[in-house]
């Protein structure tokens, strides 16, 4: 009996290595990888694409701490919820959509993609500088004052018909129904919800861009130095092998917005034609 047990515990001691060692590297590295707490905003598709648990920018985040031995968990939010995240961080260790003017409590990264507002109205509408929003039914994304800078602010501080509203898809929504005469929004997240439009049926929308902003770096700011800098190193990576190109790929980026991609090959010019793409501010 005592030999019965002893062959039997040898057994299931070789059947639990022999099951170590057919698992995959990448699953073990995933196991073993430190952990990060990404807070994830619900409604900013393309770049975070809850129900795919990815997005243009998540993916990219995901891979850069991936390159540096993390594991991102997501914490989805709310556009409220991530605003309150940015004065209490407790609940994330990163986030992203962090205004340009915060820098108190946290460690700036490189950043992200780029973000390119436009001022966006139907085809028949013209406007030719930011002064022409100083009038009409003018609504934005909440928080567009902090982002679009003092001549922005100051134009709309004297419109009564503008306000801002988290729902990216409400904007587009309101400007289709005739409800708002512009909205303010970027346009590769515009351009990917006309094109969920069209593929539910609802025929192809022209919408007149009109570009009165400069492209703004996507934010991406956390709490601690080390997990920002592990950050930088894995964007840096990524970048270099090309992985960040098939990003850019797999959403159409650059075919809606223009190229995000670095085109060099050394470390140092990747660097300098990623910050002239306006990801690495």
């Amino acid at each position: 009996m005592v030999m019965l047990r002893l062959l039997l515990a040898m057994a299931l001691a070789a059947a639990a290595w022999w099951a170590a060692a057919a698992e995959p590297r990448d699953a073990v590295a995933e196991n073993t990888a430190k952990a990060v707490v990404v807070a994830v905003p619900l409604s900013l598709q393309p770049y975070f694409i809850p129900l795919d648990d990815g997005g243009l920018a998540y993916d990219t985040i995901r891979a850069a701490f991936a390159a540096s031995g993390y594991r991102v968990q997501s914490l989805y939010v709310t556009s409220r919820t991530l605003n309150a995240l940015l004065r209490d961080p407790s609940a994330a260790d990163c986030i992203p959509m962090a205004p340009p003017e915060l820098d108190h409590g946290w460690n700036r990264t490189a950043g992200l993609h780029p973000l390119h507002d436009f001022a966006i109205t139907r085809p028949a509408q013209e406007l030719d500088s930011i002064e022409d929003l100083g009038s009409g039914r003018v609504i934005a994304y909440s928080g567009a004052k902090h982002y679009l800078g003092e001549a922005f602010r100051a134009v709309v501080a004297s419109n009564p018909g503008y306000r801002e509203i988290s729902n990216h898809r409400a904007q587009v929504r309101l400007l289709l129904q005739g409800s708002v005469d512009v909205i303010i929004a970027d346009r590769l997240l515009v351009s990917w919800y006309l094109d969920y439009l069209e593929h539910e049926g609802e025929g192809h929308v022209e919408l007149a861009f009109h570009d009165l902003f400069e492209p703004l770096a996507l934010g991406f700011v956390c709490r601690q130095a080390d997990i920002a800098a592990a950050y930088d190193a894995g964007l840096a990576k990524i970048v270099l092998s090309g992985q960040w190109a098939k990003i850019n790929e797999r959403y159409h980026a650059e075919e809606r917005s223009g190229p995000l991609a670095p085109r060099s090959q050394g470390k140092a010019a990747a660097t300098a034609e990623v910050r002239s793409q306006g990801a690495i501010p």
